[in-house]
């Protein structure tokens, strides 16, 4: 009967989901950067011969007018585009048939059907958090069949507002995202000691999906990776990890991906090159005179409150700027964002104690290692970002860049952390728990009348309740809570 409440947790879910990609997809009809987005797909159709792309030759389309069932017309002007990501998202929408280039009357025009370009990525999206819900399924059903733990991971990974409004629109964070839950996958049967050909071609394909879709997701895949490498050394001491046939067989896609990255720097010195590099002379600057007055130390509290307004709120940079500045209706998600730190402290601890006691069968306990390599490579990015930030706010003034879009890809690790660490704290012993206080607290030797039993179940129910609590927490604090200010933008 557990079973048929558990799918019936996730198909709500995501019919919920799905429903509300197609609702922006209406409704906002925007995602950040998406004219740049159909210029590089335009510039790949033009160009199907070039593998790797001349990104000082890509144009970036402008001055659209929407025409009849869902196409709309570009003119290409002579700008160049300053996306500098890798060409296999734009590859695939170019197989999507939505974009042609024309020439007329001395000028280019793109013709771009909006309608099936978006819903391919609302598609592909879908498959991305069926994926997803395949994982929490599976790996939370080790450990409980309670609906209240498998709803709470449900709505975690459903909740966070730019996920469904960047699942509605073309970009390719849409590609990445499912690069990395495959990956997950692949890295949580690794940690379940499922080594085998499969278990490694899942590793390398979400790699090579996340590195070849966006340099900031292929980042953080990079140090996680290498995170559970060094985790892997320490416990093992050897390198088994990559010293094997499995590996061995995957490794050429791991080769095709760095090929690609040593092209990129030797032709332009940069492995993301953008309008810095391949068009100077077309980068915007604020005039000296109206720059805000920040110091590195006074732009880290600016970054980290734009940080956290784009993860809680739907922000597309030309629309809508709803950011939910309000601490009980918003920044309930920043927790996820800060769960997988919590468990990479708490494994630490144990793994350096269990080390010092060289006892190598306590060093990895389920998925703490898995857990620090994300703490690791969150903090690795999230630095990298804030600093380039802050030099591109030196040189030319620009206040942007802390989209943490860019981190929606690790939305499955921080759910599977928190879900986990709730369900954990419902199976603290209460006696253990009364033990402590007796000695320590004014009223705790007045514990010894209490029912341990009794307690126990009182404590269960509190903390059940607090997630059924959180559930609707995030349900009403990323759709509902739109539909009830969204006209007020």
């Amino acid at each position: 009967m557990k079973k048929y409440a558990l799918w019936t947790v996730y198909c709500v879910m995501f019919l919920g989901f799905l429903f509300k990609m197609f609702y922006y997809r209406e409704e906002i009809y925007y995602v950040p950067d998406e004219d740049a987005h159909i210029s590089y797909i335009a510039y790949v159709e033009e160009n199907q011969d070039k593998w790797i792309p001349e990104f000082e030759n890509m144009r970036i389309c402008e001055s659209v007018q929407y025409l009849e069932d869902g196409v709309c017309q570009y003119v290409l002007c002579n700008r160049t585009c300053y996306l500098g990501h890798p060409p296999l998202y734009y590859r695939l929408m170019r197989l999507v048939g939505g974009v042609v280039t024309v020439e007329s009357d001395g000028q280019t025009y793109v013709y771009a059907n909006l309608d099936r370009l978006k819903t391919a990525n609302i598609y592909l999206t879908a498959l991305t958090m069926i994926l997803i819900f395949y994982i929490g399924y599976t790996r939370l059903g080790k450990l409980t069949d309670s609906p209240v733990w498998h709803g709470l991971y449900a709505a975690a990974v459903t909740s966070v507002p730019m996920l469904a409004l960047c699942g509605s629109g073309i970009t390719n964070d849409n590609l990445a995202n499912m690069g990395v839950a495959v990956f997950m996958l692949g890295v949580l049967r690794y940690h379940e000691k499922k080594k085998g050909y499969l278990t490694y071609f899942l590793v390398a394909i979400g790699f090579f999906l996340s590195i070849m879709s966006k340099l900031t997701v292929g980042e953080f895949v990079v140090i996680m990776l290498v995170a559970i490498l060094i985790a892997d050394i320490i416990k093992n001491k050897n390198l088994g990890l990559i010293w094997n046939k499995y590996f061995l067989v995957t490794l050429p896609v791991y080769l095709i991906a760095a090929g690609y990255f040593m092209v990129i720097l030797v032709r332009y010195g940069s492995l993301q090159p953008g309008l810095d590099v391949v068009a100077p002379s077309e980068q915007t600057f604020v005039a000296e005179a109206e720059r805000a007055n920040m110091n590195f130390i006074s732009y880290i509290p600016y970054f980290f409150s734009q940080f956290s307004y784009t993860w809680t709120g739907i922000y597309n940079g030309r629309f809508f700027d709803l950011k939910m500045t309000d601490i009980w209706e918003g920044r309930i998600f920043t927790w996820i964002l800060a769960a997988p730190f919590v468990f990479a402290a708490a494994a630490g601890i144990k793994c350096l104690k269990a080390a010092k006691q060289k006892d190598k069968n306590q060093m990895v306990s389920r998925y703490d290692i898995m857990y620090m390599a994300v703490a690791i490579g969150l903090f690795v990015t999230i630095a990298t970002q804030l600093m380039k930030g802050y030099e591109s706010f030196t040189t030319r003034g620009y206040t942007g860049g802390f989209q943490a879009r860019y981190y929606l890809c690790d939305i499955p690790f921080m759910a599977l952390a928190m879900t986990e660490g709730m369900y954990f704290l419902s199976k603290l012993s209460v006696e253990k728990v009364l033990a402590w206080c007796r000695g320590r607290l004014p009223l705790g030797n007045k514990l010894q009348t209490v029912k341990l039993e009794d307690c126990q179940k009182t404590y269960i129910c509190i903390i059940n309740v607090l997630g059924i609590i959180f559930i609707f927490w995030l349900i009403y604090g990323d759709f509902i809570y739109f539909l009830t200010t969204h006209s007020a933008y």
